[in-house]
């Protein structure tokens, strides 16, 4: 199931960085006096991120206990 939902979190991302998408904010437009299209590139990066850490973190339940931290013998 995790791979699943990284597959579709990979193709929403992949889709953020399209030219249809990029070409949307890419013009003259400042934000905050920065050009629209590097907010939006540092903005899609970062929730990017984010997401995955959350949908990975979250495919790990009982993170944190003792049993999870002794090692293998492998």
């Amino acid at each position: 199931m995790k791979s699943t939902r990284l597959f579709l979190l990979s193709l929403v991302f992949l889709l953020l960085f399209t030219e249809p998408m990029i070409s949307l904010v890419n013009g003259q437009r400042m934000v905050w006096g920065v050009p629209a299209l590097y907010v939006y590139v540092f903005v899609a990066w970062a929730l990017m991120i984010g997401v995955l850490v959350f949908v990975i973190h979250r495919s790990h339940p009982g993170r944190g206990t003792a049993a999870d931290d002794s090692v293998s013998d492998e």
